[in-house]
C-alpha cells in the first residue's frame, strides 16, 4: 500500500505542474469539494482530481494502471447527484469532471456536443437561446454525465424519448487511458482495438450506468425544434379517491395513442380524508404538448368521474427561457394556487415532497445536499392494477415520521419512449407503462431517527417486490441486488464489460462486474 501511495502522490504532483486543481484533505476546501448531493453518506476519498479535458482524464487512468493490483479506489463523479455515494469513495481517487462543461451548438442547430460536468439547467438555458430541445431529466442541478448514462427520465419521456434516445456520438477515455470517440456504427476516432467492440459500447452506455465503461468527457446529441406551446397541470385528490384515481392513472399510462402527454403523480401518507391543498393525498401533473383544451380533454379520464379537489392548467410557450425550462424542469415555474386563490408552499410540484412540516424539505432538486433515502421498482405487466392497492396500504401502514418528507412518486412511461433509436440500448424497460420511485428527504439539523427511515423505506420497497420485476439505476438503492436494475441487459452488459476493462479498473459498489 505505501507503494501504491508514493505512486499516487506521484501522479499528484505531476497533475499539480500540469495546472490541474487537485483537492485533498487538509486543504481549506476539502470538506466542501468531497460532499455529495445525500448528506447521510459521508465519503472521504484522498485525491479529488478536477480533469479539464480527455487528456487529463487519460493522465490519471494510464497512472492508475501503474498500481499493483488496483487496490486503490477510483470513481468517476459527473455532478454528484448518485443517491448512493458511488461517485465518491473512502481513501481513493475521485475524478471530477466539473469543468468539462462545455455546450457547443453545430451552425445547423441540429446537434450539440455537451459536457458531462454541465447541469442540466445550463443545458437547457444555452438550447433555449437556439429554440432547441432535448430531453432531460426533471432537476436542474443534476449533470449530463450520470444522467444519460443511466437513461435519463424526464419531463417529455413519452413526448422526445430518453435523454439517451438522443444520443448520437460520445467521446470518451477508455479504462486503459486511450482516447476515442463512437457511434451506433463504430469508432469516428481513436483505438481500433480488436478486443472492444464499438458497436456493443455505445449499446451499453445508453442504460448501462455511469462509471461501468469508461470515463464519457463528451455527449454529441440530436436536438429537437420546440411545438408552439405546451400546457403544465396539477391536479389534486383526497385520501379517499386516490386509490380510484391511481388506477385511472396507470389505465392512462398504458395507452401509447399519445405521447404528447407525460404525466407524473405522488402519493403521500395522510391521516385524514379531507383534502388538505398544502400536502393532498394524490397529486397528478405534468406537461402536455399542446393547447390547454388538449390537454384538458387528454386527461378527462382522470376528472372523470372523480372531480379533482383542485385542478390548474396552465398554457405557455417557448418565447424565451423560462418557457424551455418550466417545460423540461421540475425545479421551475409557479406553484399552483389554492381555492382561495393564493399560490400554495412551493413544493417543485408535483413530483417533489409535499409541504408535511416546516421543518421538512420544500424540494429535492437541490445544489445543497439533503440527507434522504430513495430506492424504486418496475411493476410486472400482469400487476399493473394490482399495485395501486398495496402501495396506498403500504403509504398508511406506519405513523408519520416527524420532519421528513415520505412519500411515493409514480412516474409515467411508455408511449413514444418505447421506440428505441437505431441499434438500440441498454435501457431495459421501454415496455412499462410506469415506474414506483420511495422517497424519504429530511433536513441535517433535524433530530431524525435515520434507522427508522431507512426500515420505512424497505417496508415499502419490500411491501411492493412481488409485484415488482426490476428498478431504475438512476434512482440507485443499495439494498437491491445490481442485477435488478438491468434486467435483460444484464449478461450482455457483463460480456462488453469484460471486453473493455477486463481488469475491473471502474470497480465499485454498485457497478457491473466483468463476464
Amino acid at each position: 500500500m505505501n507503494t501504491n501511495n508514493s505512486v499516487i502522490q506521484e501522479l499528484v504532483n505531476q497533475a499539480r505542474r500540469q495546472g490541474m486543481i487537485i483537492t485533498q484533505p487538509g486543504l481549506t476546501y476539502y470538506d466542501c469539494d468531497r460532499l455529495v448531493h445525500n448528506e447521510r453518506l459521508e465519503k472521504c476519498p484522498c485525491v479529488i482530481a478536477h480533469c479539464r479535458n480527455r487528456e487529463d482524464v487519460s493522465f490519471w487512468l494510464k497512472g492508475f494502471r501503474k498500481l499493483k493490483g488496483h487496490k486503490v479506489p477510483l470513481s468517476i463523479r459527473s455532478g454528484g447527484h448518485h443517491h448512493e455515494a458511488m461517485c465518491v469513495n473512502d481513501g481513493g481517487v475521485v475524478l471530477s469532471l466539473d469543468q468539462i462543461n462545455k455546450v457547443e451548438l453545430d451552425e445547423n442547430l441540429q446537434h450539440a456536443w455537451v459536457g458531462s460536468g454541465q447541469r442540466l439547467e445550463q443545458v437547457v438555458n444555452t438550447l433555449a437561446y437556439h429554440d432547441r430541445l432535448l430531453p432531460t431529466g426533471g432537476c436542474g442541478t443534476v449533470c449530463v454525465g450520470g444522467l444519460t448514462q443511466g437513461g435519463g427520465w424526464g419531463m417529455s419521456y413519452r413526448y422526445l424519448g430518453l435523454t439517451a434516445d438522443k444520443l448520437r456520438e460520445v467521446e470518451m477515455v477508455l479504462p486503459n487511458g486511450d482516447i476515442v470517440s463512437l457511434d451506433k456504427d463504430g469508432w469516428t476516432q481513436g483505438t481500433k482495438s480488436p478486443e472492444v467492440n464499438p458497436v456493443d459500447l455505445f449499446w451499453a452506455i445508453r442504460g448501462g450506468g455511469g462509471g461501468n465503461f469508461g470515463v464519457i468527457t463528451r455527449f454529441r446529441f440530436e436536438l429537437e425544434q420546440p411545438p408552439q406551446c405546451y400546457t403544465s397541470f396539477t391536479l389534486h385528490w383526497g385520501k379517499s379517491a386516490r386509490a380510484d384515481v391511481a388506477r385511472s392513472w396507470v389505465a392512462l399510462c398504458q395507452r401509447t395513442d399519445n405521447p404528447k402527454l407525460n404525466t407524473f403523480a405522488r402519493m403521500t401518507a395522510v391521516d385524514s380524508d379531507k383534502h388538505d391543498e398544502k400536502n393532498p393525498s394524490f397529486i397528478v401533473g405534468g406537461r402536455f404538448y399542446g393547447t390547454k383544451e388538449e390537454c384538458i380533454n387528454a386527461l378527462s379520464s382522470l376528472t372523470h368521474p372523480h372531480e379533482p379537489e383542485l385542478c390548474q392548467y396552465t398554457p405557455h410557450d417557448f418565447s424565451d427561457p423560462d418557457g424551455h425550462r418550466i417545460a423540461l424542469m421540475l425545479d421551475a415555474g409557479p406553484a399552483p394556487c389554492g381555492c382561495d386563490g393564493k399560490p400554495l408552499p412551493a413544493q417543485s410540484y408535483a413530483l417533489q415532497p409535499g409541504a408535511r412540516s416546516k421543518e421538512s424539505p420544500s424540494q429535492t432538486c437541490i445544489l445543497m445536499p439533503e440527507p434522504h433515502k430513495v430506492s424504486s421498482v418496475i411493476p410486472k405487466a400482469d400487476c399493473l392494477d394490482d399495485i395501486v392497492q398495496v402501495a396506498a396500504k403500504l403509504m398508511d401502514s406506519e405513523a408519520e415520521i416527524p420532519g421528513v418528507n415520505m412519500y411515493l412518486s409514480w412516474h409515467g412511461m411508455g408511449g413514444h419512449g418505447t421506440i428505441a433509436p437505431d441499434g438500440g440500448t441498454a435501457y431495459p424497460w421501454r415496455d412499462s407503462p410506469y415506474m414506483l420511485q420511495i422517497q424519504a428527504w429530511w433536513l441535517e439539523e433535524n433530530d431524525v431517527d435515520e434507522t427508522q427511515v431507512l426500515n420505512w423505506v424497505s417496508k415499502v420497497r419490500e411491501g411492493l417486490q412481488d409485484y415488482s420485476r426490476g428498478a431504475f439505476i438512476n434512482f440507485a438503492d443499495r439494498d437491491l441486488p445490481t442485477e435488478w436494475y438491468y434486467g435483460s441487459s444484464w449478461d450482455r452488459l457483463k460480456k462488453i464489460k469484460a471486453q473493455v476493462d477486463p481488469e475491473n479498473l471502474l470497480k465499485f459498489e454498485m457497478g457491473i462486474p466483468p463476464a
